[in-house]
């Protein structure tokens, strides 16, 4: 979706009374907001745009996201860095795109990639008993032993057995 937004906005021949603009696009999504910025080869920022979203909290411990409402932060904050950008004058080439986002969340998706849950983002806390009992066991100490990866709530391997077992 968001390469077909940047053709969109792309004129891939070359015009000679039209500026060139070669930029890389930069998309940031975040816990509380996601942010799309325009960069030019040297590093200048062009444009920028942030559209921000809450944190549901249905019960105690639980923080989720709405993932449609983050998918469409996403593709209209670009969209938006892009109309800024729009000039008569100038013909936008885009170079590619790079994304960032916040890590430890988790969205059970069906067969299709159509989302079965909201967003379990990295504050929730719904798993604590489960990462405190696989914390204490031996298959415990050895997966931390082979990954490095302290096991907390915030794990996905304790939301998705969670998920599997709640």
């Amino acid at each position: 979706m968001i390469v077909n937004l940047l053709q969109n906005f792309c004129i891939f021949k070359q015009l000679p009374h039209r500026t060139i603009i070669i930029m890389i696009i930069g998309l940031d999504i975040g816990t509380s907001s996601t942010k799309a910025v325009a960069f030019d080869l040297e590093g200048q920022v062009l444009a920028t745009h942030s559209i921000s979203y809450p944190i549901l909290n249905p019960l105690e411990g639980y923080y989720e996201q709405d993932p449609e409402v983050i998918y469409r932060a996403c593709i209209d904050s670009v969209a938006r860095v892009m109309t800024e950008l729009q000039d008569h004058d100038k013909m936008l080439q885009p170079m590619g795109i790079s994304v960032s986002s916040a890590m430890h969340g988790l969205i059970a998706v069906d067969k299709s990639g159509k989302p079965l849950t909201n967003c379990i983002i990295w504050a929730d806390r719904r798993s604590e008993e489960i990462a405190i009992g696989l914390k204490a066991t031996e298959k415990g100490r050895l997966l931390y032993q082979q990954t490095g990866t302290p096991i907390h709530p915030m794990s996905l391997l304790c939301k998705l057995i969670w998920i599997r077992f709640p």
